[in-house]
């Protein structure tokens, strides 16, 4: 998943000040950190696994991934066979999973990822609009 955007503001972020550049890239940890929290809170629970294996990896400063190695996350998220729920935007990802067999097994996605992904986003982006705010003063 990614916010559009993202390149162009890593190119304007590079002409910043050291302490400007320091900002963004807390204000993007400090979300990623917040998308793995509340996904670990609202995953699933049978044995534990799949919360334990929400993680947020910093890629680069300004590029977290938050998500799971686990095999069957992604069908935990968006279910299985007839009960397949795909949120708008995310149809590319999710055709990844796409079962192979005819043998239907639905199980009803429990969504713990993408929906906090998509309220974080709307925060990250206020965050990022008040630090430019406050820089170019």
């Amino acid at each position: 998943m990614a916010i559009k955007g993202m390149k162009e503001l890593q190119r304007k972020l590079s002409s910043l000040s050291k302490e400007g550049a320091k900002e963004f890239a807390d204000i993007t940890k400090i979300n990623a950190l917040e998308i793995q929290a509340n996904a670990k809170r609202d995953a699933p629970i049978d044995t534990g696994d799949l919360r334990q294996s929400i993680v947020a990896i910093e890629e680069t400063e300004y590029n977290w991934s938050v998500g799971s190695n686990l095999k069957y996350a992604p069908y935990m998220e968006f279910g299985t066979g007839k009960s397949v729920d795909i949120p708008e935007g995310f149809e590319s990802l999710a055709s990844q999973y796409k079962g192979k067999t005819d043998r239907q097994i639905n199980i009803p996605p429990r969504p713990y990822l993408i929906p906090n992904f998509l309220r974080q986003k709307s925060q990250y982006i206020k965050d990022l609009s008040n630090a430019i705010k406050r820089l170019v003063k």
